[in-house]
């Protein structure tokens, strides 16, 4: 959120702000939020030929998302010339917004522009006339890191993920910018779910820490959503009743002090773990490892991470797809985690002289990966499999 010019909203003069994406880059669209009696007004400035306000629209739909979050209801809309609604708008996690934006736009284009100001009033569940500051902010900043839901859900494309608490498999066959193609037992060819239904239940859980499985949060396709939740390498699930909460419990929104990755037990446990050798093993009772390339049983491979990841960014962790590789637990796993071996540029193995000497079995398996092509090796992979080779290129270590 930053500060722009001082604008008169409804006879006040407050101070216009922008909304930021998810990634932390601001939509160029001027807007405030002031009370009104009972309501509070929102007004988005119009987007104008001197290229004033270009991101209107995106801007437009980014609030009425997080409206949605909100159960917002939109009592009236209109422009300085015309009314646009003819009734209120009640905004909830079902709901599409670029449909909602489209309806409001649409209704400013008869007069020939559809890039108009516009002043919505609201009502905001937790939000009353003396919150209009806080609204503002909270509206204006992004959804405390929720992960795009494209992104999520691409990686799971193939896997059989189980609904929270039914224990019924839905099978994702299909993922594109707006919708996600799903298979269940009752549709095993697939029906479509938008994607705007999955990023509302990730903003949700990201703003509350917590989210119940069921229509009245989640919408008509709560158990896919909540599925889809629950196989994230950040949260947990239980069934009684169905829940999935961000590891480490509820966070304040806003609150990233508390990392959602590492759940408080005795120690820390990798809670991506799962998720990781699920994607990896992509339904296989038994694979190879990456770096022997011997197959093994599902049990005896580790989901291992390229970059140690304690020194991974939560985004990295995140990263699923690329992250991490499989290793067995014959050796191959160790050996790479204490640096003994690494992966070059160009894919191929490489052994540490340190080890070179040591005789018998092991000499022959260190035989056996150096010059071998790392099956996980990628352009994707590259800078992890790079940051290993350069940590243990450092000063006392032994490669």
């Amino acid at each position: 959120m930053r500060g722009c010019l001082k604008l008169q909203n409804d006879g006040v003069s407050v101070d216009a702000v922008h909304a930021k994406r998810s990634d932390g880059s601001d939509l160029i669209a001027d807007f405030t939020i002031t009370p009104s009696g009972d309501t509070l007004t929102l007004v988005i400035e119009a987007a104008g030929p001197d290229a004033a306000n270009p991101d209107y629209v995106e801007a437009l739909t980014t609030l009425l998302r997080r409206l949605s979050v909100r159960d917002a209801e939109i009592v009236t809309a209109e422009t300085d010339t015309r009314v646009l609604l003819t009734e209120p708008i009640a905004l909830d996690r079902n709901t599409e917004p670029e449909k909602v934006r489209m309806r409001l736009t649409g209704a400013q284009s008869r007069t020939g522009d559809n890039r108009q100001r516009m002043r919505l009033a609201l009502r905001v569940p937790d939000y009353g006339p003396d919150d209009a500051d806080r609204l503002l902010a909270d509206l204006a900043a992004p959804p405390a890191h929720a992960p795009r839901a494209v992104d999520m859900l691409t990686p799971m494309i193939g896997i059989s993920l189980t609904t929270v608490g039914k224990g019924k498999v839905n099978r994702i066959l299909d993922v594109s910018e707006n919708t996600v193609v799903v298979s269940t037992a009752s549709s095993p060819d697939g029906q479509s779910v938008p994607v705007a239904m999955v990023q509302a239940g990730l903003d949700l859980l990201w703003e509350r820490g917590s989210v119940r499985v069921g229509i009245p949060e989640l919408g008509h396709r709560s158990s896919f959503v909540g599925a889809v939740l629950a196989a994230l390498p950040v949260t947990e699930s239980s069934t009684s009743p169905p829940t999935v909460v961000l590891s480490g419990g509820r966070l304040p929104v806003g609150d990233r002090s508390v990392t959602a990755l590492d759940v408080p037990t005795p120690g820390s446990r990798r809670v991506e773990q799962g998720s990781l050798r699920l994607l990896l093993l992509n339904g296989r009772d038994h694979a190879d490892c990456a770096l022997c390339g011997h197959v093994f049983p599902k049990r005896l491979l580790v989901a291992a991470h390229i970059k140690q990841r304690a020194q991974c960014t939560d985004d990295e962790r995140l990263d699923l797809v690329n992250v991490a590789m499989l290793a067995c637990s014959f050796g191959c796993d160790s050996l790479y985690e204490l640096g003994l071996v690494t992966v070059g540029a160009d894919g191929v193995v490489r052994v540490s002289d340190a080890v070179r000497s040591v005789p018998g079995r092991f000499a022959e398996h260190l035989d056996l990966l150096g010059g071998r092509r790392c099956t996980a090796h990628r352009p994707e992979t590259e800078r992890y499999f790079a940051w290993h080779r350069d940590y243990w290129a450092g000063p006392g270590v032994p490669c």
